[in-house]
C-alpha cells in the first residue's frame, strides 16, 4: 500500500512507484502528478536493502539529468545588445563599444559596503608595503654608508 506526499517530505531513496498509478516498474517520478510515490509501511521501508536504494539514488539522478537534458538550450543565456553596426568597422569604436556593453551587462560590481572594505584593505597594504620599503631603504642607504666609510676612517681608531 502507498500513498503520494509532495516531493519536499519525500526522499528519493525511500520512494516507490504507487500500485496501480500506471507509473512504470522502476520509475521513481511519476511524471503526470509531479509527485513521488513513498510506501507508507514501515516494514516496506525497513526490508529494502541498501542495493535497491542505491538504485533508486541512481534512477533519480539519470531522471534529473534527462530534465536537464530535455530543457531549451536558450534557458539561462542572457541576451545583451548587439554593437550597433557603423560602430563594427572601426577597430577602435567597435572596442570601446564592446567595453561599454561588457561592463554594462557582465561586470558584476560590488554593493557599496563592499567596495568601502575592499578600500580599507588597499589602504591598509599600501601602508604596509611603504613602512616595509621605508625601512629597507634607510637600512640600505646606512649599509652603503658604513661600506663607503670602512676605507675612509683611520685605523686604530
Amino acid at each position: 500500500m502507498a500513498k503520494t506526499i509532495g516531493k519536499n517530505r519525500a526522499s528519493a531513496s525511500r520512494a516507490r512507484p504507487a500500485a496501480g498509478s500506471g507509473v512504470a516498474a522502476g520509475s521513481v517520478r511519476d511524471r503526470r502528478a509531479g509527485e513521488l510515490a513513498v510506501a507508507d509501511d514501515a516494514d516496506e521501508l525497513e526490508n529494502t536493502s541498501d542495493a535497491d536504494e542505491i538504485a533508486l539514488d541512481q534512477e533519480a539522478a539519470q531522471a534529473a539529468s534527462r530534465a536537464l537534458a530535455e530543457r531549451p538550450i536558450t534557458a539561462g543565456v542572457t541576451r545583451r545588445p548587439a554593437v550597433p553596426q557603423p560602430l563594427m568597422g572601426n577597430p577602435v569604436t567597435r572596442y570601446l563599444a564592446e567595453s561599454a556593453i561588457e561592463l554594462r551587462y557582465n561586470v558584476t560590481w560590488p554593493v557599496p559596503r563592499e567596495a568601502w572594505n575592499m578600500t580599507l584593505i588597499v589602504i591598509a597594504m599600501s601602508a604596509f608595503v611603504a613602512a616595509l620599503l621605508g625601512l629597507s631603504d634607510v637600512g640600505l642607504i646606512r649599509a652603503l654608508d658604513w661600506v663607503v666609510n670602512l676605507g675612509t676612517s683611520a685605523p686604530g681608531r
